[in-house]
């Protein structure tokens, strides 16, 4: 069988025509057809291999398939340093990839090749506290090509006026237009959404909190609660939160612990207190269980042995002095809150009698002692007389 009968009719009949004037035009016409089946099923090979998840690379960005770059943003996330984030096309799978590199000839550090809902499974923008010009964009995903970076999301901050200008100047945006929008149109051609969570009427905010020994910012998103930027980054679906409890509660500050349906629990901790109405109303609001009065949180009742061991211990704690019996501690101090003190005894300040007075008459009495040992020792001088 001739190539020329696995050809359309249309052009079988054309290729036929020009041979007949042309007999080396067939032998053209056929090479060109086999070397365009190998390519075709060369594509497909590879098409293949990827669908199979079979490892393939990515050496550099062709300027010709990008869809838009945004260049030198801060990354803190899966790796800090400054790269370009761009969307283009695949060389292999002829589909939207998003890849993070340093620049076009370089390779990328990371690439996500699936932009699917069911691979990228958030993503959104998120105001920065420190400063209002700065911008995060987040993306979480299933997997990336590679695994790279044991798949850590994406996080990078945008300078909002760099941003537009670099997208005003290339003319992907008109002057005053938001290019948030615009990031968002992109990422719904290639396959994903962008949501949106800090305008309408979500009322999403974010607060200053620990996580163990790492400060960071806890957002309160409309399905989601978000912690980062240190890494861990944690990201909690609202449909996977069990109940939320509150502890350590003081004048300043308290905690917050996040149960989740699995029964992992993550602690939040060092709130202010001023933050505490917006995330008790988060959690009515999502009909999230507060489980801050739940048995496992109240204090048990002591055990015998618990019991003696809190006697022994408070037995350590007693002043010196302690008496066992009578349970009281020396104090020569007559005051009204002693165990000791007597009613009537009392010390008249305004008594008359002077120290030298009272001094004096002690000496009188010394004095009268004196005399009768005196007396004593002549009766005795008398007697030993008689003797004689």
């Amino acid at each position: 069988m001739s190539f020329v009968d696995e050809l359309p009719a249309t052009l079988k009949a054309k290729i036929i025509n020009i041979s007949g004037t042309n007999p080396e035009a067939l032998e053209v016409f056929e090479e060109l057809y086999n070397h365009l089946s190998s390519d075709s099923s060369s594509k497909k090979r590879k098409i293949a291999d990827v669908d199979d998840r079979d490892y393939y690379e990515i050496d550099s960005i062709d300027p010709a398939t990008i869809i838009f770059q945004l260049r030198e943003l801060s990354f803190q996330s899966p790796l800090r340093k400054k790269l370009n984030l761009t969307f283009s096309i695949s060389p292999v799978t002829q589909k939207p990839i998003l890849s993070v590199a340093k620049s076009n000839g370089d390779k990328p550090d990371l690439v996500i090749d699936e932009l699917t809902k069911d691979n990228i499974t958030f993503s959104t923008f998120l105001p920065a506290p420190e400063k209002k010009n700065l911008l995060y964009f987040v993306v979480f995903y299933q997997r990336n090509l590679g695994a790279a970076f044991q798949n850590e999301p994406i996080v990078l901050t945008m300078n909002k006026e760099q941003v537009n200008k670099q997208l005003v100047g290339e003319k992907l945006i008109k002057e005053g237009e938001d290019f948030k929008l615009y990031i968002q149109r992109q990422a719904a051609v290639s396959g994903f959404k962008v949501s949106e969570t800090f305008q309408g009427n979500f009322n999403s905010f974010f607060v200053q909190a620990h996580r163990g020994t790492k400060e960071g910012i806890l957002y309160f998103l409309p399905n989601h609660i978000l912690f980062g930027f240190k890494k861990p980054i944690l990201l909690f679906r609202s449909q996977d939160i069990d109940s939320i409890s509150y502890s350590s509660i003081t004048r300043v500050t308290f905690n917050v612990t996040l149960v989740l349906k699995d029964g992992d629990k993550f602690e939040f901790s060092m709130i202010d207190q001023s933050d505490f109405a917006n995330i008790d109303d988060y959690i009515k609001n999502r009909q999230v269980l507060d489980n801050s009065m739940s048995e496992a949180l109240k204090a048990k009742p002591l055990t015998k042995n618990q019991e003696s061991g809190a006697l022994a211990e408070a037995e350590q704690q007693l002043p010196e002095g302690y008496e066992e019996e009578g349970g009281e501690v020396d104090d020569d101090d007559d005051e009204e809150n002693d165990a000791n003190f007597q009613v009537g005894v009392e010390v008249d300040d305004t008594s008359d009698v002077s120290d030298d007075e009272q001094s004096g008459s002690g000496e009188e009495e010394e004095d009268d002692d004196e005399d009768e040992d005196e007396e004593d020792e002549d009766q005795e001088v008398d007697l030993n007389s008689d003797d004689d």
